[in-house]
């Protein structure tokens, strides 16, 4: 039977788009794209896991499981069952509430499937991407996760307590939240964790937001060791800033320091009056809100750096802070 053309049109984009999001070394089996990402897909479900009514993923063969805060609410205790239909007794480890963050332990696991911690700082915009989730808890119908692919939209970017987000095209939906975000090899780049609500509908919208992987991998050790409690980020307290509507997040200039207060966290962390905040955990500020929520990214037991022009120079500082936060 002849394939109609409008087919064989799409079939050849398809395969175009392959090899320019994700490069050179899937360009000799571009043609075959749909394998192409079927295998992958096949490679990478069985780390998937089903969390109540969401989506986790294994990152240890020993059964650590990256999920969200949000997903996981106030159990303690979970029955979680894997992409390839297994089932275990899970416990949680710790959480972060406001990085929407949560690690679970699979009691009793060895030699099970995982993903790779990748590094989501090489992501670029363009990039091809696919996700693993339980949209709708539709996996408890037929016991299966479900495969969403699309490309990374934009990085960096601002959206509630989502700090230095990836956005990304791929279909998310409710159910979605905890579940992987996977780059062209298999590696876990990130934690999907909501989507952009269009007239108050929780449904796709073709904008979702994912956190970093590697933002992740600062909080891992404090999430292991947390007894199934809170982990804390850090407080910068004592700074106010030359116009108020800058710390309101309504204006997009660069946020500058009015006054510092004595003996605050801001003069122990080095803040003047009169600086203009440049940077912060290596990510350009344009208003003191983002520097704030960049900071609650950071663990309160690492130390912090914000770039801050000086007397017309840079100056970095380093510090660390004092814990807040918990449930």
């Amino acid at each position: 039977m002849n394939t109609p053309p409008s087919i064989r049109a799409t079939a050849a984009l398809a395969a175009w788009l392959t090899v320019a999001t994700m490069g050179p070394a899937v360009a000799e089996i571009a043609p075959q794209t749909s394998a192409t990402v079927g295998d992958l897909a096949a490679r990478t479900m069985p780390a998937f896991v089903f969390v109540s009514g969401g989506s986790g993923v294994l990152i240890s063969a020993d059964g650590l499981v990256l999920s969200n805060a949000h997903v996981v609410g106030k159990q303690r205790s979970f029955n979680v069952r894997l992409g390839d239909g297994r089932a275990f007794n899970a416990k949680l480890l710790g959480y972060h509430a406001f990085g929407d963050l949560a690690l679970l332990q699979i009691e009793g696991a060895k030699d099970l499937p995982f993903l790779p911690l990748g590094d989501s700082d090489l992501m670029k915009p363009g990039a091809f991407c696919f996700t693993i989730g339980n949209p709708l808890a539709l996996g408890l119908i037929d016991q299966q996760p479900t495969i969403s692919t699309g490309v990374i939209s934009a990085k960096n970017r601002l959206s509630d307590n989502y700090v230095d987000a990836l956005v990304i095209d791929a279909p998310i939906n409710p159910g979605n939240s905890g579940g992987p975000l996977i780059n062209a090899a298999g590696d876990l780049i990130g934690i999907n964790g909501k989507m952009q609500p269009r007239m108050g509908l929780r449904s796709n919208t073709g904008l979702g937001f994912a956190l970093p992987v590697n933002r992740i991998k600062r909080w891992l050790p404090l999430l292991q060791a947390a007894r199934g409690g809170p982990v804390r980020h850090g407080r910068l307290e004592g700074i106010e800033w030359q116009e108020p509507g800058r710390a309101a997040m309504v204006d997009y200039v660069a946020p500058v320091i009015r006054s510092v207060a004595p003996g605050s966290d801001g003069e122990r962390a080095g803040f003047k009056a009169g600086d203009t905040i440049v940077r912060c955990q290596g990510e350009p500020v344009r208003m003191a809100a983002q520097m704030y929520l960049l900071l609650a990214m950071n663990p309160h037991t690492l130390p912090a750096t914000v770039v801050v022009l000086r007397d017309g120079a840079e100056t970095t500082l380093t510090f660390t802070m004092e814990p807040v936060g918990g449930d």
